[in-house]
């Protein structure tokens, strides 16, 4: 979608999770040629929040800082819901990723 920021991306899916993971690829496709890569490993964390608006910039977060610290982005995201309650949601994030090349 034409859009004067740097990425805009529109991601559907019928619950929370599925649009999550769709989003986190979105993203990745934002920035990063994945094709012919390989799997280098997976990388799991869980993240809370207390809107589905807030979940899905966590799990965002949690790409940006992987690539910080691991080197890798995502070539395969599994979110799957551990909580949706009154006090928010928690989901647990598995992402199969590939190393950046320097």
């Amino acid at each position: 979608m034409p859009h004067t920021a740097d990425l805009r991306l529109v991601a559907w899916a019928p619950t929370a999770e599925g649009c999550v993971h769709e989003a986190v690829h979105a993203v990745v496709e934002g920035f990063a040629d994945t094709s012919g890569a390989r799997p280098a490993g997976e990388r799991t964390c869980a993240v809370t929040a207390d809107s589905d608006e807030d979940l899905l910039v966590s799990v965002l977060e949690e790409v940006i800082y992987r690539m910080d610290v691991d080197g890798g982005i995502p070539l395969a995201t599994e979110v799957d819901m551990i909580r949706d309650s009154g006090d928010g949601r928690a989901v647990s994030v598995r992402f199969t990723v590939v190393t950046l090349g320097v």
